[in-house]
């Protein structure tokens, strides 16, 4: 059964796999990297379906590229998962289920296929939180668990 079919016959949450953009700065700080969606202008992390017989963390990182142009090290389990209503149409809208998986970030493109869809910034976890619209990203956000340094 396609995706797209099971949105509509099922009541359980839809998983989606997102990529937590990290660039760390020399004295360890780090700025998390947000986007914005296509259609509204909210700020997010690039997440997206998970594809078939792709690992979440890859899914996760093919987004990461897709929509941000960022890439990097990326960690092969999510640290933390969120859920959020995503709106099909005006009618219709589902719970999603986000893995979060850490983007330890070494490339920046300067060009990908969504640039001139979305904007890009980086700042500090505590103003990231305060900028997203999404209740569980910016709970999330506020409360970063640990990070792994870095990812095979």
């Amino acid at each position: 059964m396609s995706i797209f079919a099971r949105l509509f016959t099922t009541d359980h949450p839809v998983r989606q796999c997102a990529a937590l953009p990290i660039l760390t700065a020399d004295d360890g700080s780090i700025r998390i990297g947000l986007i914005t969606t296509r259609e509204t202008g909210r700020w997010i992390i690039p997440k997206g379906w998970p594809k078939p017989g792709v690992p979440g963390h890859q899914s996760a990182a093919q987004e990461a590229i897709e929509e941000a142009g960022l890439e990097g090290a990326i960690a092969t389990t999510p640290i933390a998962t969120y859920n959020y209503r995503k709106r099909l149409h005006i009618l219709a809208s589902i719970t999603c289920t986000v893995e979060v998986y850490p983007l330890h970030i070494t490339k920046r493109r300067k060009s990908w296929p969504e640039r001139a869809e979305r904007q890009l910034q980086f700042l500090p976890p505590a103003a990231a939180s305060k900028l997203v619209d999404d209740p569980g990203l910016a709970r999330l956000l506020s409360n970063l668990p640990p990070l792994p340094a870095s990812t095979p």
